[in-house]
């Protein structure tokens, strides 16, 4: 029996072996790097995953795609943050960041800022990660992407919670379970729910 993993190693495989000529074949590659590292992602290999994005970047890079760039750098920035490595995620997220601002694209903004948030938080440092958030919440209300905005409303409540600040943190998590309507993602919607449980 093939997992979808398998699936999808095939494909990429397959599209490996087909190439077009350079610069489309650089551009591709970078794709490809991209699309395996999140693949490794879901096989829970972040080191293997760390390697291909770094590709990634360095293809997207070399032929000026700097939207996919911000991308691969945001995800390279998620894999240093899971292995603990605090200044390289920051670096990656800060020129995501840098970038997605140039191209304009807000939502983007708001996705590169609550990283930002969780590599603060994560560090130690709380009042950095309650102002990442705060800019992350207000970069998705500009986009008007309501399921981005309610994650990282989500986070923030659990970070005020952490603060004992809890009038403030039963505020932003009830704000977040009403916004995510009656179908919400089932994992957004019990972090909230459990955070709000230890709410005294």
């Amino acid at each position: 029996e093939h997992s979808d993993a398998d699936a999808a190693e095939t494909w990429l495989e397959r599209a490996q072996s087909a190439l077009p000529p350079p610069p489309a074949e650089r551009r591709l590659r970078a794709r490809i790097a991209h699309a395996r590292g999140n693949l490794n992602i879901e096989r829970g290999d972040v080191d293997q995953a760390h390697s291909d994005y770094v590709i990634a970047a360095n293809g997207f890079r070399q032929v000026g795609d700097t939207r996919a760039l911000a991308g691969a750098l945001s995800n390279l920035g998620n894999a240093d943050l899971v292995r603990r490595r605090f200044a390289e995620a920051e670096a990656r997220y800060r020129e995501s960041l840098a970038l997605h601002r140039a191209n304009g694209d807000i939502c983007e903004v708001g996705v590169s800022e609550g990283n930002l948030g969780n590599l603060h938080y994560d560090r130690g440092d709380l009042d950095g990660a309650a102002a990442a958030y705060s800019r992350a919440i207000e970069a998705h209300q500009q986009s008007g992407r309501r399921r981005f905005e309610c994650v990282v409303t989500v986070n923030a409540g659990s970070l005020a919670l952490a603060r004992g600040q809890f009038d403030e943190a039963r505020r932003l998590l009830g704000d977040a379970l009403v916004r995510l309507g009656p179908q919400p993602n089932p994992r957004t919607a019990g972090f909230a729910t459990v955070n709000l449980g230890m709410i005294a």
